[in-house]
């Protein structure tokens, strides 16, 4: 198993993904399952069927890796927090499937590692420098096969700010 490489960023670092870990699905509520079917809907649209290599990149507490996993995807959830890790960890041994996890930071993805899809949802606007930025896309591309499609979303700002304000 390829470990990766954790590397510090402060323009990442934010405390619900440390010490509110426990509370990051109350603080950011979705309709992950609703989000899942549409994913998996996208990727069968694409000929990414079940038994497919998906990576979760920034996976935070797995609640999008097991659902890719509960609909037979073979999932590997990337993500820098010790502390969402364990999150994710407990979520995945309570819903009882088969999720890889790694410690890692997506601005230092091993090359080799190789997927079919890479969803990363809810992660780039925690990358506001342009050039971690590059280097996410960058990286992330290198991971995927030819032809693999990347699922990703970046949030309106404004409404983001105005959405958690209220």
């Amino acid at each position: 198993m390829q470990r990766v490489t954790a590397v510090a960023s402060p323009s990442t670092a934010r405390p619900f993904y440390g010490e509110f870990a426990w509370a990051y699905d109350h603080l950011v509520t979705r309709p992950v399952d609703d989000e899942c079917t549409a994913m998996a809907a996208t990727l069968h649209r694409r000929g990414i069927g079940p038994g497919a290599r998906v990576l979760d990149a920034g996976c935070g507490n797995g609640r999008y890796a097991v659902g890719l996993a509960r609909r037979g995807y073979a999932v590997t959830g990337v993500d820098r927090s010790p502390a969402l890790l364990d999150e994710a960890r407990a979520r995945i041994d309570e819903a009882a499937v088969s999720v890889r996890l790694e410690a890692g930071d997506l601005l230092a993805l091993p090359p080799g590692l190789v997927y079919d899809a890479v969803v990363c949802r809810g992660v780039l606007n925690d990358i506001v420098d342009t050039g971690e930025r590059a280097t996410v896309f960058g990286a992330l591309a290198r991971v995927l096969r030819p032809g693999g499609i990347l699922l990703f979303d970046v949030r309106e700002w404004t409404a983001t700010v105005a959405g958690k304000t209220a």
